[in-house]
């Protein structure tokens, strides 16, 4: 199905994307429920009949799947049954999406909702990517062809923020501790950082003086769309604006991966709001 018009009317979107040498993906999971036994606690939706529908998705034309688990922090939380389930559940979808010729983005997100301080998100962070690869080697799932997904480490969302050089490192040395060299690249998600928020931290782990086998690069929501969507805001006639906002902050993020961000992305509408949303759900 199409969505554009003149030359383009009538042909898919995935042929226009193989034209320009872009990969098509899908997100292949069904959604979190609440997790029995837990304190509000949730697993992932979706591994039933996964297999046939990954099939498809290749047949298609998709290269790549993506599967958010999600874990919060709390008194309590995550409990190791929340870690463990949320865990093999990801590799399950990792291994399956393998068996038929799809790239499984790995997604543990770590919710940034609470008061907790960076060394509490350090603590969870390590705890939950050390189970998520035990699992994935459990499930005979080949690293090198997968990607992680996860949060940065950061203070909650109702704790006094840090400089991004302390994100930087507390980031980068959970991430020596669990992961595994042989996986190719770390591409972050946002988490409901602003715009410029999220660029700056990516720039200050790609700045990082230590041990860093993997490509660190982006893969933002949020986190790209805001200031686009501001500044398009349904107009047709504010399309080429939102075109160039658009471009700018691709070109921003670029940069941080390569640790050569100077600043200057911030001046767009929205780029320095922030983008958290309590319990974030899509």
């Amino acid at each position: 199905m199409s969505c554009f018009k003149g030359k383009y009317a009538g042909k898919p979107f995935v042929e226009l994307m193989k034209e320009a040498n872009v990969l098509p993906g899908i997100k292949v999971d069904k959604g979190t429920v609440e997790l029995a036994g837990t304190n509000g606690e949730t697993t992932t939706q979706g591994l039933d009949g996964l297999a046939q529908r990954c099939a498809q998705y290749y047949e298609a034309g998709a290269r790549f799947a993506k599967w958010r688990a999600v874990l919060k922090i709390g008194a309590n939380e995550p409990s190791q049954l929340a870690i463990n389930e949320n865990a093999n559940g990801l590799a399950r979808y990792a291994i399956i999406c393998q068996e038929n010729g799809l790239v499984p983005i790995v997604e543990p997100e770590i919710l940034v909702d609470g008061s907790h301080d960076i060394n509490k998100c350090a603590d969870v962070t390590e705890r939950v990517l050390a189970a998520c690869y035990k699992a994935l080697n459990d499930h005979h799932v080949l690293l090198e062809g997968t990607l992680l997904k996860p949060n940065m480490v950061t203070p909650g969302s109702d704790s006094k923020k840090v400089a991004p050089e302390v994100v930087a490192e507390y980031t980068v040395r959970s991430l020596q501790r669990t992961m595994p060299a042989a996986v190719p690249a770390v591409v972050f998600l946002s988490g409901g950082q602003s715009e410029e928020e999220a660029t700056v931290n990516l720039n200050a782990i790609n700045q990082y003086k230590g041990k860093k086998p993997w490509s660190l690069t982006f893969s933002y929501g949020r986190a790209l769309q805001q200031s686009t969507l501001k500044a398009w805001s349904g107009k047709e006639e504010n399309v080429k604006k939102a075109q160039e906002v658009f471009l700018a902050r691709c070109k921003a993020n670029s940069e941080a991966t390569l640790g050569k961000y100077e600043g200057g992305g911030a001046t767009a509408e929205g780029a320095t709001e922030s983008l958290h949303v309590k319990d974030y759900k899509y």
